[in-house]
């Protein structure tokens, strides 16, 4: 035991109260190394031993004990990204073929779409170039430091914009639903809005992310805990990361609140009409102001609660883990200095509930991850919109002819623009052989925005 010193009973090590730092300070721990003269030849578990400077090192595939929390947050976060991924593009290429999806209000659905798709491949960035390779890539235990490897930058880069591009959209998707019914003259302004929207989402985030790179300590992540790198420093994480989330589920919130209020109007309008007679009633007012409900697609609300529910979620646990993030540092700064002086069973004392909530707050952030890139779920869901657009990719997959309504193929043009552009080869196709009644797709003319 003569590697050990003595322990003070109340302390990590036998540095002075003046030394050891306290919580909010960024310590690196290769300056506190062991000053004893002796060589080290023994380590206390988890530590390695560091021959360079004759240490005893935490490895920075470290993961406090907690394996099942890493494999359970993998898994979960591996799958819902990859599920999210092939839905996401499947729902591109699907409302790709129809020129409604390029038009506002179902545009904002598409730039939201490909946001999800992104922000899911920099969730599974570090499966794919592998976590150790990812995450530490200096040999000490520094990304609790604030300094992290090259991946875990492009990693933060990424996830940083498109985190805050999907909220992003998100909002003005609510919102021009809320236009919709609101304004009857919305519609003169749609390219001047498409413009606004498109140009906000883009350049909102990329000044949140232009002011992260101009700061020295870029993106970190807490050893192999991590799902996401984050800038380092808790000011910048606040005002470029959670106030842009926290302001746009402000305006989420309070558009949806509106939209209620005016369905509600409406509803209690209808409710008290005057009964005069079956016929009046149809054609009052009231019956005409209820119709404004059927502006909106089938599933908007139930779509927008899914959304506000997980944003709700996911501000609250990422203000906790930065709250929890100085206690877990300051802990496992004593806990590590106690490992290199001490003998292992004197230090467990310092694993506190701090590293507890930590593996918490771990496995509650990939469900909030995984949930949000998953939405695009919602967007495949067959609402009359959706099945339209299906109809029209089928249609371009197996040059299937495509009927509306009167039965005419002469009239399709005029039913839906989408399927004027009829591709080439499907004309020469339709040419060469003769039609066959059975292959023919019925279509709706109408579609709902």
């Amino acid at each position: 035991m003569g590697m050990y010193r003595t322990c003070p009973p109340n302390n990590a090590s036998n540095f002075t109260e003046e030394e050891i730092p306290k919580p909010n300070i960024v310590i690196d721990l290769t300056t506190h190394i062991n000053s004893s003269a002796s060589v080290i030849t023994v380590c206390n578990n988890p530590l390695i031993k560091d021959s360079q400077y004759n240490t005893c090192r935490a490895p920075c595939t470290w993961s406090e004990g907690m394996d099942s929390v890493q494999r359970t947050k993998d898994v979960i976060v591996g799958i819902f990204s990859i599920v999210s991924i092939v839905i996401g593009i499947f729902a591109i290429l699907v409302r790709a073929t129809d020129a409604k999806s390029y038009k506002i209000p179902n545009v904002i659905i598409m730039y939201a779409i490909l946001a999800m798709i992104g922000f899911g491949v920099t969730l599974l960035l570090p499966v794919a170039v592998g976590k150790e390779r990812f995450f530490c890539e200096y040999p000490f235990y520094k990304p609790l430091y604030g300094i992290d490897s090259g991946w875990c930058t492009i990693q933060g880069v990424f996830g940083h914009f498109f985190y805050l591009a999907l909220h992003l959209y998100w909002m003005y998707y609510i919102m021009n639903g809320y236009l919709i019914i609101a304004d009857d003259k919305q519609m003169e302004y749609r390219s001047r809005l498409h413009a606004a929207q498109f140009a906000s989402g883009i350049f909102i985030p990329f000044g949140c992310l232009f002011i992260c790179l101009l700061h020295p300590s870029l993106y970190h992540t807490r050893s192999t805990h991590a799902i996401l790198c984050t800038p380092f420093n808790k000011d910048l994480f606040y005002f470029t990361y959670l106030l842009p989330h926290q302001l746009s589920l402000g305006c989420s919130v309070t558009f949806t609140m509106l939209i209620i209020r005016l369905l509600y109007q409406n509803q209690k309008n209808y409710d008290m009409s005057p009964e005069v007679g079956s016929n009046s009633r149809a054609n009052s007012p009231a019956k005409e102001d209820k119709s404004i409900a059927n502006k909106l697609p089938k599933h908007f609300m139930p779509f927008i609660c899914y959304y506000l529910a997980i944003s709700i979620m996911g501000m609250v646990v990422l203000t906790m883990d930065q709250s929890n993030s100085a206690n877990y540092q300051y802990g496992l700064f004593q806990y590590f200095t106690c490992l290199k002086t001490c003998q292992s069973k004197l230090c467990t004392k310092f694993r506190d509930i701090s590293a507890s909530m930590e593996g918490i707050l771990t496995l509650v952030k990939s469900v909030y991850y995984s949930l949000l890139v998953s939405s695009t779920i919602l967007f495949i869901i067959p609402t009359k919109e959706f099945s339209n657009c299906y109809i029209i990719f089928k249609h371009r997959i197996t040059c299937q002819e495509i009927e509306t309504e009167d039965g005419t193929l002469a009239n399709r043009a005029k039913a839906n623009s989408s399927i004027s552009n009829v591709d080439q080869n499907c004309s020469k196709n339709s040419q060469a052989e003769p039609r066959n009644s059975s292959t023919q797709v019925h279509i709706k003319a109408s579609v709902m925005i």
